[in-house]
């Protein structure tokens, strides 16, 4: 992803959530009118924070269907289809390198039977890493399958001096392509375009039901007209279900310090 268009992601992002901020504050309903207590408000927080965890979630699976036509996934998700091939080609040469050394080894009898099937046995490992880098998972699998990958490239390397230049060629194509695809799956853009749909579903809702986790969790009733409990609950909802306990918690936490103070 490029910067220009991270750049467009995030000033658009943020006007977009500066002007759901204002509606959500003076737009919505009475704060927590319409629930019976503040238990029942932190309660349907928690489950509207888990709500929109899915219906990002299930964005980005929709998303990932359009990859190839959608923004910001089809210029990745075609640098991916081509990379896919590139590796294949990439490997091929050590691929085929690998037999043909092995064969000759055994032809010579300069290595032993029990080096020669380990020699065959790391070359299929390393064509399953591959084919498994391939096929995608999170950033921590590829990086894990990368290592792995260049771990057997490396031993085939040391079998026999012949291989050194192919294997050398293979560790940088190897490199390259790991580095690619761990970056595209952190990719930034992604990441902005999650938090700000997180945040403007998280408005829509508390502003539509007049929800203020804040004001319920603190025990207090805000008679202010523009609804900032209202506002900020909306922002806390739409991070997530964790940044919501956390809010609910530290709210509860000084609550209650300040209730020993005024006790004490």
């Amino acid at each position: 992803m490029t910067r220009g268009r991270t750049g467009i992601v995030t000033i658009g992002g943020l006007i977009l959530t500066i002007a759901a901020c204002v509606a959500a504050g003076w737009l919505s309903a009475t704060p927590n009118q319409q629930f019976k207590d503040a238990a029942a408000v932190l309660s349907i927080s928690t489950g509207i924070a888990v709500g929109i965890e899915r219906v990002i979630e299930g964005f980005w699976t929709v998303a990932g269907q359009l990859a190839s036509t959608w923004w910001p996934l089809s210029a990745p998700a075609k640098g991916i289809e081509t990379l896919v091939g590139d590796l294949d080609t990439m490997l091929k040469p050590l691929y085929d390198q690998t037999d043909a050394v092995v064969r000759q080894l055994a032809a010579t009898g300069v290595k032993t039977q029990g080096e020669l099937n380990r020699a065959n046995s790391v070359l299929a490992k390393l064509k399953e890493r591959v084919s498994t880098i391939q096929n995608g998972g999170d950033g921590a699998n590829i990086q894990l399958n990368g290592a792995l990958a260049l771990q057997g490239i490396d031993y085939l390397s040391r079998l026999d001096a012949r291989l050194s230049g192919t294997a050398k060629s293979a560790t940088d194509g190897l490199n390259a392509a790991v580095n690619f695809l761990v970056s595209f799956k952190n990719n930034p853009a992604r990441r902005l375009i999650s938090l700000f749909l997180g945040i403007l579903l998280g408005l829509a809702v508390t502003g539509i039901l007049g929800l203020d986790l804040v004001g319920a969790a603190a025990g207090i009733t805000s008679s202010s007209k523009f609804h900032w409990g209202v506002m900020a609950s909306g922002i806390a909802v739409g991070l997530g279900s964790s940044p919501t306990h956390e809010v609910i918690r530290s709210i509860q936490e000084y609550k209650n310090s300040r209730k020993a103070a005024q006790a004490g």
